[in-house]
């Protein structure tokens, strides 16, 4: 009974009218780097059903530069040297965006450490009827986990189009081989 819709998102200045309202409860992104980060944020507030099915919002990625919205989503999962930090990969971070800037984010290795932090946050919007309705602060929270996945682990891939390295390599440059070997 399941539904599966692709969509597109040409037009970035029109994903919060195009979606509101909307649920998704699984939401697949290739390339999320391409995307602005309000649109990530416009999309996650659809992330949502009615169904009782857990939500999933996954996007695949290449390495970006330091400066880059999606860096300061998951910098800590990056060491100086740009290698993906292994005792931190496949680890939940926690997080409370409460401005509309990308930097105005709480962080934390649990909903706790976040709430602890982002407590007079919250409670701006965190209302009594809110309460009776059988939410909390721990609702507010969410978390994000980084999985690195190297272009060598994706047998399937390699098996179907071996050559494929091969285009990727050939666009020159930095940035290819940083992609192929996961170098951020």
């Amino acid at each position: 009974g399941a539904t599966i819709r692709f969509e597109h998102l040409q037009d970035e200045s029109k994903v919060a009218d195009r979606f509101r309202g909307i649920n998704i409860p699984m939401i697949l992104i290739d390339e999320i780097q391409l995307l602005r980060y309000q649109t990530v944020f416009d999309l996650l507030a659809s992330n949502r059903n009615a169904s009782g099915i857990r939500c999933q919002f996954i996007g695949s990625c290449n390495p970006v530069e330091a400066d880059h919205w999606l860096m300061k989503m998951v910098g800590r999962y990056i060491d100086e040297e740009g290698d993906v930090i292994p005792g931190r990969n496949g680890r939940k971070r926690y997080f409370y965006k409460y401005g509309e800037d990308i930097n105005d984010i709480h962080w934390g290795d649990s909903k706790e450490e976040v709430y602890a932090k982002a407590k007079d946050d919250i409670a701006r919007v965190l209302d009594e009827k809110t309460i009776q309705a059988g939410l909390g602060w721990e609702n507010m929270i969410n978390s994000i986990c980084f999985i690195e996945g190297l272009y060598a682990e994706n047998k399937i891939f390699i098996k179907n189009d071996p050559n494929y390295v091969g285009n990727l390599i050939q666009q020159g440059g930095e940035k290819p081989t940083r992609d192929f070997t996961g170098k951020w």
